[in-house]
């Protein structure tokens, strides 16, 4: 049988906060906060466009800081 631990660097990150909490509340939260966000960010790109000789560094901070500001108004 191998002794190897594979699993000795191993690190979880729950986003959803469900495995530190058992909130299955907080959980849904999250997930409409994410899909929230994901909805912003492909209407964000369907909808504005690159500028001209705009990098697309400098684009998707340009779209970031347009979804970060309606997040505030809302």
């Amino acid at each position: 049988m191998s002794k190897n631990n594979y699993f000795s660097e191993f690190n979880l990150v729950d986003e959803g906060e469900y495995w530190e909490t058992c909130d299955e509340k907080l959980l849904e939260q999250k997930f409409k906060e994410y899909g929230n966000l994901i909805e912003s960010f492909s209407l964000a790109i369907e909808t504005t466009p690159v500028n001209e000789c705009e990098s697309y560094e400098k684009y998707l901070k340009r779209i970031l800081k347009m979804i970060d500001k309606n997040r505030k108004k809302n």
